[in-house]
Parts: C-alpha cells; structure tokens; sequence
C-alpha cells in the first residue's frame, strides 16, 4: 500500500485527485493539505510515501517544501 499526502489549495482541483486516488488500488490518501505550512506539517506527522504537492500554494510552494524534506 503506498501512502500518499495530497497538497493543492484549489478544491475542484482536490477534490478531482481525492476521487481519483481513492478509486486506485494499492493507495492510501493519508491526508489533505491546502496551503505549503499545512502539507509540511501533515509530512512530518503522517509521514506519507508519496506527496502530491501543488507548485504554487499559499504559505509555501510545492517546490520549497520539497527542498524543506531534502534538507
């Protein structure tokens, strides 16, 4: 099972990728995330496989938390 954490501040846009994931087999959507503070913080408490980071979100870019992990 891969454990995925989905970060995007668009609902429509979410909510498409939850309906989509929840219908894959061998994922677990651990959590949702809607701004960069949020997803870092569900990272580091849920400690997903995957994370599905939107590039442009408030409080913080897909791009800056992905350099945050890889620190």
């Amino acid at each position: 099972m891969v454990r995925i954490l989905l970060a995007d501040d668009h609902p429509l846009t979410r909510a498409g990728l939850v309906a989509w994931l929840e219908k894959e087999e061998g994922i677990e959507l651990v959590g949702q995330a809607v701004d960069g503070e949020g997803a870092w913080r569900a990272m580091l408490e849920l400690k997903p496989d995957v994370a599905l980071l939107d590039i442009e979100m408030p409080n913080g870019s897909g791009i800056e938390i992905t350099k945050r992990v890889f620190r």
